[in-house]
């Protein structure tokens, strides 16, 4: 069963790849750093602490500040230029980053609707590495053993 979800899994992709660009598509799926908790908790009744959920947002936040960051020194030369400082895309037509939710977005992860390529990848990578390191299964250490102690005779 495994290695057929695994087939369609990668099937799935490659007919989102003939459809998508490269770098929406990856973008598209760190969304399942999300997903893969809320249906977890919703579909397998599994418990997601509060703490968990508030660690999941402070990783999007911190990778907001981050891409913010090489945003403004590409804004001022300082990484050169090439296509690296190109625009990835622009989606200001659907959802803007100056107004509502584009807004509130902006504020707290760093949203924008036309991000450089540099600070795409930045951010991706990021949440990407930072949110595999956070979620991973981490097995807790048992006590260690006591062994009984010598009897004095």
């Amino acid at each position: 069963m495994g290695a057929a979800l695994l087939a369609l899994s990668g099937g799935t992709w490659i007919l989102v790849l003939r459809k998508l660009p490269l770098y929406f598509a990856f973008m598209l799926s760190s969304v399942v750093h999300v997903t893969i908790p809320v249906c977890s908790w919703l579909v397998l009744g599994e418990k997601i602490y509060a703490t968990r959920w508030t660690g999941i947002a402070l990783v999007f936040i911190a990778a907001g500040l981050l891409s913010k960051g090489i945003h403004e020194f590409i804004e001022i030369g300082a990484l050169g230029s090439g296509p690296w400082t190109a625009t990835a895309f622009d989606i200001s037509g659907v959802l803007s980053h100056d107004t509502g939710i584009g807004a509130f977005l902006r504020a707290l992860f760093g949203y924008s609707a036309a991000p450089e390529i540099l600070t795409l990848v930045v951010h991706l990578t990021y949440v990407v590495a930072i949110l595999a390191l956070y979620l991973r299964p981490v097995r807790r250490s048992s006590p260690p053993s006591q062994s009984p102690a010598p009897v004095r005779s």
